[in-house]
């Protein structure tokens, strides 16, 4: 027979562990100062200096290389979209 002590359902470690990935570092920040800032204002700059051709386009360059990076299928689908 077992004596009636259940097993702990997570361990010390895993709760360390899981801690350590919830820190932000300062590349972290860094990174989302720049997503919720700094690229709001280059768009608002360049929409407001009549330069919506170019803000579109730099817009879908960044969505493409995004997509490249995330889901090498649709890299593909896009450069073809590309040279057509």
């Amino acid at each position: 027979m077992t004596s009636g002590r259940l097993p702990k359902p997570e361990s010390t470690f895993a709760a360390y562990r899981l801690s350590d990935r919830l820190r932000s570092t300062p590349r972290d920040i860094a990174l989302t100062v720049a997503a919720c800032v700094v690229l709001p204002l280059l768009i608002a700059y360049g929409f407001g200096r009549n330069l919506e051709i170019e803000v579109v386009a730099v817009i879908v360059g960044i969505v493409g290389l995004v997509l490249g990076l995330a889901y090498p299928f649709w890299a593909l689908i896009f450069f073809v979209a590309l040279l057509r």
